[in-house]
This record gives C-alpha cells, structure tokens and sequence, in this order.
C-alpha cells in the first residue's frame, strides 16, 4: 500500500471518529428528552485489495449506520401496557364518580331517604305523625330522586364531553402518524435513516395508544399501519378518521365511534376510549336504570295501596293524575296503539276492583264490582282484544251506579265525584288500573325525573288517606301499615327483594366492582412501569455509558491524527531524498 493509501486510513479513522463522537454527544444532549431512543454508530472495515503479492490489510474504517437501539416487541408491549393502563384507570375514575354521586353509607344517601319514608307512614299508623309529615317526607324523597337522578344524568354528560375530546383528540393523532409516515418514507428513500422522525412517531403512537389498544405493522417503505379493533385506520400515509356520532335506541342516546372514511363502528376500541363508552353504557346507564327501577316500583305499590285507600268519611272526588287523549280513551287498555298507557313502565291486568258508594243520609253501603276485562278473548270466543276494557267503558260502568259520576276534566284527566249526600272508596284492585291511571295516587310521575306528590296533596295534605276497606270493614290505618312495610315487602318485580334491598344490592355491586378496578388498575400500572423500564434500559441514554462511548472515539480521533502525523513525517523523508 502507498503512503497515500495511508493517508486516506488515517482520514477515514478521523472521519469515523467525528461521527460517533457526534452520535454519542446527540445522545448526551438528549438524555432527558422523552421518547429519544438511543443511537449507535456501526463501524465496519473497509477491506483492502491485493496487488500481486503483496498484502493489504485494509483501506480504514467508514460508518456503516447509525440507528436506533429500540426492540420492536418491547415497543408494542409498551403500547399495550399503556392502553391496559389507560382502560383500567378510566374504569376506576368512572367508578369512583359514581360513589361519590351516590354517596351511600351516609346519613345523605337513598337508603336512608327510603327509611325515613317508610318510617314516616309507619308513625302515621300508630298516630304518631301527622298527615302533612307524611307529605312532605313523600316530597323530600321525590326531590332527592330527581336530584340524584339529574346527578347522575349530568355525570353522563360530562361524560359524553369527556368521549368527544378524547375522539377528537386520537383523531388528530391519527393524523399526526399519517404525516410522520409520509415523512419517514420520503427520508429513507435513499440509504439514510430518519431516527428523529421514527422517535416522534413512537412518541405520536404511543400517545395514541392511551386512547386506542393498537396493532402496529410496519413495511418495507418505513410507514406503519395502525390497526384498532382489527380496522385500519392508518393506512401508510393516510389516516381514514374516526368521529363520535349519536343514535337514538329505545328512546336512549347511545354514542358510536365510527370511521369517517366508510362508517365502520369500533365495538372495542379499548384504552381510554374503550373505558369511558363502556363505562357509560354499561355501568353510568345501568345505574340510572336501576334508579329508575326502584323509583318505578315505589311509585307503582304506593299508588296501589293509597288508591284503594280511604277515611272515615269517604271520598267525594277522585282524579287521576295521567292524561288520556282523546284517541286513546276508546282504545283497550293493553292495546299497543294506546300511546297514553303503551309508554308506561306500569301494565294493567285482566282483572277489577270495587267501588263502594255510601250514602251519608241512610248510611248504607253499595258495593259494585267494575270488571277489566284484559284477557285478549272476544265476547264471541276468538282471538282479539277488539272487546277488552278501555277507559270509556270504565266510565260507562261507573255511570251506571247510583250516587257516583265519572268521565274527563278539562285537561283529559279521568275523575270519579260523588253525588251530594253520597262518598265512595275503592277497595281490592286486581288489575292495578287505578295505579295505572293515577286515580287516588300518592305520589305523580313514572321514574326517577319526574316523581313528585301529587299537587293536590301538598296543597291540603288531609286529603292523605290512611285507611282501608277490608271486607267491607274500614280500618282506620290499613293504607298507612300497608305502605310502611312496602320497606320490607319482597317484590317479584325486582326479583325478590324488597324496594330498599335492591337499591343496596345495586350500589353494592358498584362498590364491589369499584374495588376490583383499583385492583386491576393498580397491577396494570405496574405492568405498565415495568415495560417501560424495559424499554428505558434498552433504548434509554445511559449517561456513563455514553461517556465510555466518547472516552473511546476521542482515542481513536487521537491516534488517527497520530498515524496521519507519521505517515506525512514518512512522506517528507521520502521526498527529501528525491
């Protein structure tokens, strides 16, 4: 080899060195950047060629590469941990809400307004209360399941804000890995390596996987496709979009994740995303209808037991509080089309009930059965229910008895008055019409956003009624005893348990569950640390480590100006003796 080939060894040594002294500086500079992945300059030998029989050893060094230290598999278990993190840390935040809404195990809780609302009528019973405490205990409970009601429905909807910005948010995000793959394919076309873009497209990734559980493919032009629930949604350079959309399902909005690009619906996104739809339709919605259900229940007994309930003296008007339109008053009770009773959460039943009418003068008492005839059978034998019960023909009946009138007020409402000199009571209804209808009723409304006392009833609470008639025997507290141990009674509409008990069954199992999600949460932040670790140790700047690094290349730099230096004293005495 000539002096001049030697020369260009020693240049290559310094040239080398420059790089990787550089490379390792780069690291040190970005020791506490989040996301910079290590880099490492790959020397190699520049080999020699023989000439006839003399050896070369080589022509130098040249940088063969410099890349990333990273490990693609702790990458993605990376951002599967960060999305397991982010689903189990949304789960227990939405949870967490919940109980605070509820705040049960207080002296402020349902449970406790039940209680007292059932102990109120039970006082009334032994005559301890009076008829206006028992109102407004009636009122204070309605006013505490609308307010807890419109909590939780004000949660849902900060909840709905929540799953709006997060969609948006990954939209965006999305966007951002389409351009950074555009990028990354248009730097590596030739021979070089875009490291700083493939870092910020991990970084980008791994942002996105807070709100999405991701499958990542990379191909041969450097791009990444990002799948999300087996869809794509990075397509290389472009990135198809998602968007939250609203539908109407059984008079319930329920919110979609869909792809702009066709419409496809993401059913388990998972991360944060996943978390927070699943949160609100699973765990939010079944809270509010458990809510419902037990306000349903309370309504409907307590309405069945006060609307057969009656004093000492009787009744002399009766109203119900529901409003049938005019359409809807010659149509059977149970016929779908009925849109005044179809909608209700109560049924009415083949069956009837009594209406005993006094006349105050003789004191003598007629007892007259008004049949609900709901059994789907006409009057010739066959299938139909062209001649079941509507409420005109219940009107009909009554008008056929002496000392009671019946028909519809000015707003549609069906009413009962009583003749002068006469009264009535209702006693024994099988087919819960009277409920239905919310003739005598405690309490108006039909769930947890609309229950509330009857106004009439809070403007004149005597009008509380407290007795009953029991085989034509009135007793003076039978309504009362009745409606007090609705506490305890076992319905089988709520499957066996009593009013009070499935609402402390029902905010037990948000309990339970809030429990076992700090558990879940707790481990897969862990996890979550664990792999990042990992992936600290694998691809993080290790400071003394990058010092060695420098230590070494600076050498290298040194001795290859040194062997540059011997060979130019080598090239001056060669010409010298020219």
């Amino acid at each position: 080899m000539s002096l001049t080939g030697s020369l260009r060894i020693g240049n290559s040594a310094l040239l080398a060195s420059q790089v990787a002294i550089q490379t390792a500086g780069n690291n040190m500079a970005n020791a506490a950047t989040p996301g910079y992945s290590r880099q490492i300059t790959d020397l190699s030998a520049i080999a020699g060629q023989r000439s006839g029989n003399t050896a070369n050893p080589g022509r130098g060094v040249q940088v063969a590469d410099v890349r990333r230290y990273v490990d693609d598999a702790v990458t993605r278990r990376l951002q599967r941990a960060i999305s397991q993190e982010a689903y189990n840390s949304q789960g227990v935040d939405m949870l967490d809400r919940i109980e605070t809404v509820l705040n049960e195990l207080t002296e402020f809780d349902l449970s406790s307004e039940l209680s007292t609302f059932f102990n109120n009528w039970s006082e009334r019973a032994n005559l301890v209360q009076s008829s206006a405490s028992v109102v407004q205990g009636g009122e204070k409970i309605a006013q505490f399941v609308r307010q807890l009601n419109q909590d939780l429905g004000s949660m849902r909807g900060q909840v709905d804000e929540q799953l709006a910005q997060a969609v948006s948010q990954a939209d965006d995000l999305m966007s951002q890995v389409a351009q950074l793959n555009r990028e990354i394919s248009h730097a590596e076309a030739g021979s070089s390596r875009a490291n700083t873009l493939r870092d910020r497209r991990d970084e980008t990734l791994a942002e996105l996987s807070q709100y999405f559980e991701l499958s990542t493919y990379e191909q041969t032009d450097g791009t990444v496709d990002v799948l999300v629930d087996s869809i794509p949604v990075v397509m290389g350079g472009t990135s198809r979009g998602i968007g939250l959309e609203q539908e109407t399902v059984n008079d319930q909005v329920e919110l979609r994740v869909r792809l702009k690009h066709d419409g496809t619906e993401m059913t388990q996104p998972g991360a944060l995303i996943g978390a927070l739809l699943e949160g609100r339709e699973d765990t939010l919605n079944t809270v509010i209808g458990q809510l419902d259900q037990v306000t349903q229940q309370l309504i409907f007994e307590t309405n069945k037991l006060h609307a057969t309930g009656t004093n000492l003296d009787g009744l002399t008007h009766a109203t119900s509080t529901l409003v049938v339109s005019g359409t809807d008053r010659e149509l059977s009770l149970a016929d779908a089309s009925n849109a005044s009773i179809a909608d209700l959460p109560f049924d009415v039943k083949n069956g009837g009930f009594y209406i005993h009418v006094t006349n105050q003068s003789t004191g003598i008492t007629n007892q007259i059965r008004i049949d609900i005839d709901l059994d789907n059978i006409t009057d010739a034998g066959g299938q139909g229910s062209d001649d079941d019960t509507s409420v005109d023909d219940i009107i009909a009946a009554i008008n056929t008895i002496d000392g009671v009138s019946a028909g519809y007020n000015a707003a549609g409402q069906f009413e009962v008055s009583a003749d002068t000199g006469f009264s009535f009571a209702f006693a024994d209804d099988s087919s819960n019409v009277l409920a239905v209808l919310g003739v005598n009723s405690f309490f108006k409304g039909t769930n947890a956003s609309s229950i509330g006392v009857r106004n009439d009833l809070l403007e004149e609470p005597s009008k509380l009624v407290t007795g009953k008639l029991e085989n034509g025997e009135f007793v003076e507290n039978g309504t009362a005893l009745g409606i007090a141990q609705l506490g305890s009674q076992t319905l089988e509409t709520l499957g066996g348990e009593s009013i009070r008990s499935h609402w402390l069954n029902a905010v037990s199992g948000v309990a339970v569950s809030a429990d076992s999600a700090r558990v879940r949460a707790e481990a897969s932040s862990i996890v979550r640390e664990s792999v990042q670790n990992q992936r600290d140790a694998i691809s993080g700047v290790n400071l003394d480590e990058e010092a060695i690094d420098l230590l070494t290349y600076q050498r290298q730099y040194q001795a290859g100006a040194r062997f540059i230096s011997v060979v130019d004293q080598l090239t001056q005495e060669l010409i010298s003796l020219i």
